[in-house]
C-alpha cells in the first residue's frame, strides 16, 4: 500500500475553537488499528477468490449481492473462481439499497438452513454490510437490533470475503455495518471487530460498469470518508497518511471516472482511494457529515452518497474554524494552490472546492433538490441528535441549534426561491 511521503503536521487537539497552534497540546492516546488481515488489490484480484476461500476452509459458499449486480451478469466473476476451486456456491441477490433492519432475518434463516461455512459480500456497501450481519447472526437467537452500537456483537461468526463493485463505502475494509432502522426512521451502525472481513479483494475492473450517477455519488462518499477521517479527533498517524493519500487519489480522478467510465487509471485511483478511506474512517471514525445525512437517508430514502454530498459543504463550513490547518492540508491534497493564503483563507478555498466538485458531478447540495420540505427540518434534527457515536468524532461540537442552522442553510437552492 502506498503511503504519502509529505505527511501532514503532527496530529494536535485544540481545547477551543480557533486556538492558535502555539497554544495547542499534542494529545497522546492508546490507539487500536484494524483492517482485514488480507488485502488483495488490482485488476484480476477477484480471480484469487477461490484460493482465499479455500484458505478459510470454505466448502459451501453463499454469495450475497443485489439484483443490479446479478442482472448485469457480474456474478460469473465470483462464481467461476469458486467453482474452479471445487467449492459449492449459492447466490442471494435480494439485497436492497440502504437495507432495512427488518429484512435481515430472511438472509439469517437462509444461512442457518443452508449450512454455509463462508460468506462472500459482492457489490456495493449494502450487500457487504448484509454479508457481515449474515455471518454473525445465525444460530445466536439475536436480531440485528440487538447489535446496534459499539461492541454489541457477541462473537466471531462465519468467515467473510468482501468484494466491492463500487468505489464508495469502503465497507470491505471496515468493522462496521450500516442499516436503516425503520422503527426510528434513521440509519444506525453496528461496530465490532467481529464484523471485519477476513479478506478484501479490490478489483477496479469490477467498477467499470458502474453508471455515472452512481460513480459520482459513491465516489463522493469515498472522498467524504477520507476527509472526515482526516479531521476526526480520533485520527492517528496511520489514518492521516491513508486519508491524505485517499483524498489525493479521488480528487484527481473522480471527474474522469464519472465522465469517462472506461478509463482504468481513474477507476484504479478511485478503488484505491475508497479502500484507503474505508481503513481510515474505520479507525478514526466519521463525524458531522454522516450524522446529519443519516436522517436524510433514513426518513426520505435518499441514497447514502447523495445525502452525504448534500451535507458536505455546509457541515465543513461549520467545522473549519476548529481545524483550519487541517482544512488547508486536505485542500492542498485536493489540488488547490494555497500559496500566500492564511489558514483561514485556505479553509474557505477548500470549502469552495468541495462545492465546485459536487456541482461538476451534478450531485445535489440542497434539500429542495431531492424534494425534502423545510417542514421536515425539526424531525431531521431529532434524528441527527441520536448519532452520538458520530458526533464524538467531530472536531467542532454541534448543538441542536447548530444542526438546525445547517439544515436550514441547505434547505432551498437559491435559484429555486424565486
Amino acid at each position: 500500500m502506498e503511503h504519502v511521503h509529505n505527511e501532514p503536521e503532527p496530529r494536535v487537539i485544540s481545547s477551543a475553537t480557533g486556538t492558535p497552534p502555539e497554544l495547542r497540546r499534542v494529545e497522546r492516546k492508546m490507539r487500536i488499528h484494524r483492517q482485514p488481515k488480507t488485502l488483495i488489490t488490482g485488476i484480476g484480484a477477484v480471480d484469487q477468490l477461490g484460493i482465499e476461500a479455500k484458505k478459510l476452509n470454505g466448502t459451501k459458499v453463499l454469495v450475497i449481492t443485489d439484483e443490479g449486480v446479478s442482472e448485469c451478469g457480474m456474478c460469473i466473476d465470483v462464481e467461476r473462481p469458486l467453482v474452479e476451486a471445487g467449492l459449492e456456491v449459492d447466490f442471494y441477490d435480494k439485497t436492497v439499497p440502504e437495507p432495512p433492519m427488518n429484512t435481515i432475518e430472511e438472509i439469517v434463516r437462509i444461512v442457518e438452513k443452508g449450512g454455509y461455512d463462508l460468506i462472500v459480500g459482492f457489490g456495493g456497501g449494502s450487500p457487504i454490510d448484509v454479508a457481515k450481519a449474515a455471518a454473525v447472526l445465525p444460530h445466536t437467537g439475536d436480531t440485528v437490533y440487538d447489535y446496534v452500537g459499539i461492541d454489541q456483537v457477541r462473537k466471531k461468526g462465519l468467515p467473510i470475503i468482501a468484494i466491492p463493485t463500487t468505489s464508495g463505502t469502503g465497507s470491505e475494509c471496515t468493522a462496521i455495518a450500516i442499516f436503516a432502522n425503520e422503527k426510528l426512521n434513521v440509519k444506525q451502525g453496528l461496530v465490532s471487530p467481529f464484523l471485519m472481513p477476513n479478506v478484501a479483494l479490490i478489483d477496479p475492473a469490477l467498477t467499470v460498469s458502474c453508471p455515472p450517477n452512481v460513480t459520482a455519488a459513491s465516489g463522493m462518499d469515498a472522498l467524504i470518508h477520507n476527509i472526515e477521517a482526516y479531521i476526526s479527533v480520533n485520527a492517528t498517524m496511520h489514518t492521516d497518511s491513508l486519508a491524505y493519500e485517499g483524498i489525493k487519489l479521488i480528487s484527481q480522478s473522480i471527474r474522469t471516472a464519472v465522465f469517462d467510465g472506461g478509463n482504468m487509471w481513474a477507476r484504479d485511483n478511485m478503488a484505491m482511494g475508497s479502500m484507503m478511506g474505508g481503513i481510515a474512517f474505520g479507525n478514526a471514525g466519521v463525524g458531522a457529515v454522516h450524522a446529519l445525512s443519516y436522517p436524510i437517508g433514513g426518513m426520505f430514502h435518499v441514497p447514502h452518497g447523495v445525502a452525504n454530498t448534500m451535507v458536505l459543504p455546509w457541515a465543513m463550513d461549520f467545522n473549519k474554524l476548529a481545524c483550519l490547518r487541517w482544512f488547508r492540508q486536505f485542500g492542498e491534497a485536493m489540488g488547490e494552490n494555497m500559496t500566500g493564503l492564511s489558514d483561514r483563507e485556505a479553509a474557505d478555498v477548500t470549502v469552495a472546492s468541495l462545492r465546485r466538485l459536487a456541482d461538476d458531478l451534478g450531485v445535489p447540495q440542497y434539500l429542495s433538490d431531492v424534494d425534502i420540505p423545510e417542514s421536515a427540518i425539526p424531525d431531521l434534527v431529532e434524528g441527527a441528535k441520536t448519532q452520538a457515536r458520530l458526533w464524538n468524532n467531530n472536531p467542532r461540537k454541534f448543538t441542536p441549534e447548530d444542526m438546525e442552522r445547517v439544515y436550514r442553510n441547505m434547505a432551498v437552492r437559491p435559484d429555486a426561491k424565486a
